[in-house]
């Protein structure tokens, strides 16, 4: 593993003192079957919040989007007086293959680790987001080898099957969420860098997602924008419907991913949020993005996207959490729309030792998006199916061993830059993720 992995790993494990939550008049309440267990409030049935209108800490997903009060939380809760520290982290390492002419085997590690810091101020509630990754020294070449994925550079040239890394710093964000009357409260984001009110939850958080170790190969016509240099969003909500705006640095991080990069805020974009039942939250969003791409300079996008996430409980931290998106880029100017849409799907086994997980991906792309010598738009399909066995009892970090392959469907018109209708991809992968927090009965 390499060593910024391994610092990863060593800063997930930090908290192990603390792995027992801690009520606020500082009494102990040990995990059982491998994960915590947190407060509840008296006289409900959710753990206890800091949100206003009594919103679960479970609701909050990347930036500002929303994720399903159900979904089951990965991480360390470390209560400091009136205030509360929140610990989670994903990594992944291992041998990533992907077949064609075009394709690479590779050791790579793909990670982050993220805290939160929650308190009361003002009269509402203020969040502190720090958001850190080691991919910019632990995935080399400009990206880890992922057929038929688009985006970035690498060198001054576009990047193609191959996914580039994140950044550093990928969220360094400061949110404040106060009551207005007897109805709905509102929220201000502001982040450097950040995610805008565009797009569903970004895949590194979302529960169907979290134990595959692959962005999807639509992730730039869904949501890229997770870090952006520069972002202010204000929103106004209910329990049940959230409406918000950004403004936002359309253009995607450069290939210097150590660095804070800053620039006017030159794009905007609104969302639509509701949560209509515990286990359902639903988005449409359309943004204005102002030259995202460094290959194309002069290219400005307009992006429409609409999902739709769910998570099932099963009894002992189970759950079968699934998710659709549908992102469309439009090339404004140009008349050129593509389309891309995805399912995935994860089921946790009750005892949290099994997990199964499914993607489908159907996507249009163009062959300068695909760095090829085509002026056609191809259709292009992937399937991807993966497992990963968990050691649940584990304290302080849950290990798992598990490997995903990935099927890629090719049009004909490709076949002559990758030399096979059909690419087989995949990954052998050592998995470390926080223990599970359970409510506490």
């Amino acid at each position: 593993m390499p060593i910024p992995s391994v610092i990863v790993a060593l800063a997930l494990a930090l908290p192990a003192a603390d792995l027992a939550s801690t009520d606020a008049a500082g009494n102990q309440h040990p995990g059982h079957e491998g994960g915590m267990e947190v407060g509840m409030a008296e006289g409900s049935t959710e753990p206890h919040s800091m949100l206003p209108l009594g919103l679960p800490m479970t609701r909050m997903g990347s930036g500002t989007a929303w994720l399903p009060d159900s979904t089951p939380f990965y991480g360390w809760n470390i209560p400091l007086g009136e205030w509360m520290l929140m610990l989670h982290g994903n990594l992944f390492t291992g041998l990533d293959s992907q077949s064609t002419d075009r394709g690479h085997t590779e050791y790579t590690t793909i990670d982050w680790v993220m805290g939160m810091l929650m308190g009361p101020a003002a009269g509402g509630t203020l969040t502190a987001r720090v958001m850190l990754s080691t991919e910019p020294w632990s995935v080399r070449h400009g990206g880890y080898p992922l057929l038929l994925q688009s985006g970035e550079t690498f060198r001054g040239e576009p990047l193609h099957d191959r996914q580039h890394p994140h950044n550093l710093f990928m969220e360094l964000a400061l949110l404040f969420d106060r009551k207005l009357w007897d109805g709905p409260a509102f929220q201000l984001y502001a982040a450097l860098p950040g995610e805008p009110a565009l797009g569903p939850p970004a895949f590194p958080h979302r529960p169907s997602a979290i134990f595959n170790p692959f962005a999807p190969i639509g992730h730039h016509w869904q949501d890229s924008t997770h870090i952006t240099f520069g972002v202010l969003t204000g929103g106004i909500y209910t329990r049940h419907l959230k409406v918000e705006a950004s403004l936002f640095r359309g253009r995607e991080p450069g290939e210097d991913r150590l660095g804070i990069e800053t620039g006017r805020l030159d794009s905007y974009c609104a969302r639509l949020q509701v949560a209509v039942a515990r286990g359902w939250t639903g988005q449409i969003s359309w943004g204005r993005l102002e030259s995202p791409e460094a290959a194309h300079p002069g290219e400005d996008l307009g992006r429409a996207t609409a999902s739709v996430s769910n998570v099932q409980p099963l009894p002992r931290s189970g759950s079968v959490s699934s998710t659709v998106v549908w992102g469309a880029n439009h090339i404004l100017g140009a008349g050129q729309t593509t389309n891309s849409f995805l399912v995935e799907s994860t089921a946790v086994t009750p005892g949290e030792q099994h997990v199964g997980f499914v993607r489908v991906e159907v996507i249009q792309k163009s062959g300068e998006e695909l760095v090829v010598p085509a002026d056609q738009t191809f259709l292009m399909s992937a399937v991807t199916l993966g497992y990963v066995f968990e050691f649940p009892e584990a304290k302080v970090i849950v290990p798992g061993i598990g490997a995903t392959g990935t099927l890629s469907f090719l049009p004909g018109g490709l076949l002559p830059f990758y030399g096979e209708r059909v690419g087989l991809g995949g990954m052998i992968f050592l998995h470390l993720r926080p223990p599970t927090i359970r409510a506490k009965h």
